[in-house]
């Protein structure tokens, strides 16, 4: 009788074995990924001279260094010491270069942090405040600038630059409100310390920060003096690049430790927005953008966040899990 059933034997398949399948195929896949990355890096603008990169770049904006009353060289260093601890590349701007032009410059430059050391005050309608609020530069408003024809006519035509004073009869300056950051700023992911009076009395700056993809924003709540704001923010500084605190404890930490300023006791440092409380801001990031640029990212439109995280980390990082993988709104830090 001829047996039934299937005859013994070689099992059919590659003449390899499965295992070399996959790892030819997990190889393919990992090549075809860093070529997209790296396509993708080299075509983008979000490049290391545009501020990111693998080295995070940050900025001190010190207008405030522009009076030499307000001038803090102690505040410079200590948290210029700290950023590159974190392991940020610094660019330190000094007062007297704050003008309309450099604002732009390094609104539109796509910084990971900013630190703006910087005159700000509430704009008025008559006795009424407008709720904006306004970052002071240091170069003088001149009418000839606004009027038609001038540097800066569109930009007073659409408020985006304003006049601002310290007192109605000192000298007046240009101002840019929260339109010109929305107009001119690029700041994916970037976390934003605010220095100056009035940070976040409204949140109209705030807003316009995050509208242009900032994760997080801080700032006052009301007055405060250059001395209380240099101490608070080397405290919050330290709190948050050193020891990795969440936003909220960072600035929980640095009220209980500096508290509040003697001179306006009401005054507090806050974040924005309320859900960027749980938020650490990621170090020695390895950036993977994953903007499209044509079709050749887009695969990572659908289910991008598991989708990244998961091959990264079989891929990437050989299955270790002792790196936390983030997606932020546009990049995938590997912290």
């Amino acid at each position: 009788m001829r047996p039934t059933g299937r005859k013994k034997g070689r099992k059919r398949g590659f003449p390899f074995g499965g295992r070399l399948l996959y790892v030819i195929i997990a190889a393919v896949l990992l090549c075809l990924l860093v070529y997209i990355v790296l396509f993708h890096y080299n075509s983008s603008p979000n490049n290391p001279s545009d501020g990111q990169g693998s080295t995070p770049k940050a900025a001190i904006v010190d207008q405030l260094s522009f009076f030499p009353d307000s001038r803090n060289q102690t505040f410079v260093s200590a948290s210029r010491t700290i950023l590159e601890t974190a392991g940020f590349e610094v660019d330190y701007y000094n007062g007297t270069d704050i003008t309309v032009e450099s604002y732009r410059g390094i609104l539109s430059h796509n910084y990971a942090l900013i630190v703006f050391r910087v005159h700000s005050a509430l704009e008025y309608s008559g006795n009424e405040t407008t709720g904006d609020v306004d970052l002071f530069t240091s170069e003088l408003y001149n009418e000839t600038k606004v009027s038609e024809g001038g540097d800066y006519f569109w930009d007073a035509y659409f408020e985006y630059v304003v006049k601002v004073y310290f007192t109605f009869e000192g000298p007046s300056y240009f101002g840019i409100s929260p339109g010109f950051v929305q107009h001119s700023g690029k700041f994916d992911d970037a976390t934003i310390i605010m220095m100056g009076c009035d940070g976040l009395t409204y949140d109209t700056m705030a807003e316009a920060f995050i509208a242009k993809g900032a994760e997080v924003y801080v700032g006052w709540n009301g007055s405060v003096t250059s001395d209380h704001t240099d101490k608070a923010t080397v405290h919050l500084l330290r709190a948050l690049l050193i020891e990795k605190r969440t936003v909220k404890n960072a600035i929980a930490e640095t009220m209980d430790e500096v508290g509040p300023d003697p001179s306006f006791e009401d005054s507090k440092l806050l974040y924005y927005p309320v859900g960027a409380e749980n938020y650490v801001i990621p170090l020695g990031r390895v950036v993977f953008p994953f903007q499209t640029n044509g079709c050749c990212l887009a695969c990572f439109q659908h289910e991008t966040e598991r989708w990244v995280t998961r091959a990264l980390k079989k891929y990437i990082l050989g299955g270790h899990i002792s790196r936390d993988v983030t997606c932020l709104k546009n990049s995938v830090l590997i912290v």
